[in-house]
């Protein structure tokens, strides 16, 4: 794969460090973070309009040696794939995430991607020991949100040494997402992100150009 840093402020907004001064949230098209406004009364928050883009960051993207601007063709890709019907797939993963109202925000990740033009599957993995513990809410909410649940044997590669639980298993169980066959493309975010705008142009950049999307966590890596 061809590995491509997207404007974290535009696709993946983390806190407002790192975002230009006057980036206006209203361009954001996906939340992750926070959940509770600090001491920055301009930070982006859950529930904004979106509107047109423009750029959100600077030296935000890394190409593996030396910060640069953000892949921006997103939306020419996208074109190139034409008026083809595709098969896609948005794919979330958690391990303790089971407090109730469970995955409050997949119908925002499904409103969002009805422009891909063809089947859009939602995608849960979950550890086999963390699955075990869903009840009947959880069930009844994959059903009503039409999730399918994808259990998984490890959240930490086999005869990996084990890492301190808050920076291992929450990331490593994302790779399951690599194994997924049958898609044109697949999006992976973590299940508490709220999309703010339309993410078929991420589904369709992806299978046209087939390049690795991703934008950096907000921590400076």
């Amino acid at each position: 794969f061809l590995v491509s840093p997207l404007d974290m402020c535009v696709w993946n907004y983390q806190h407002s460090q790192g975002c230009h001064a006057d980036f206006d949230c209203r361009q954001m098209v996906v939340h992750q973070s926070p959940n509770k406004r600090g001491s920055d009364t301009n930070e982006c928050m859950k529930k904004t309009q979106t509107q047109s883009r423009s750029v959100g960051c600077s030296n935000c993207c890394n190409n593996g040696k030396q910060w640069g601007s953000c892949f921006s063709d997103v939306e020419a890709f996208a074109a190139q794939f034409g008026d083809r019907v595709g098969k896609f797939a948005i794919v979330l993963s958690t391990l303790d995430g089971l407090a109730l109202p469970f995955l409050p925000h997949v119908e925002s990740l499904r409103r969002f991607t009805k422009n891909a033009l063809g089947q859009v599957d939602l995608l849960l993995i979950m550890n086999r020991t963390q699955a075990s513990w869903l009840e009947d809410e959880h069930k009844e909410a994959l059903a009503a949100k039409n999730v399918t649940l994808h259990v998984v044997d490890w959240a930490t590669p086999k005869d990996m040494l084990e890492p301190p639980r808050s920076c291992g298993h929450p990331f490593f169980i994302k790779l399951h997402a690599l194994g997924f066959e049958g898609y044109d493309s697949i999006l992976y975010y973590d299940t508490h992100v709220e999309a703010h705008g339309d993410l078929s142009p991420l589904l369709r950049c992806a299978a046209s150009s087939g390049r690795f999307l991703s934008t950096g966590g907000g921590t400076g890596e």
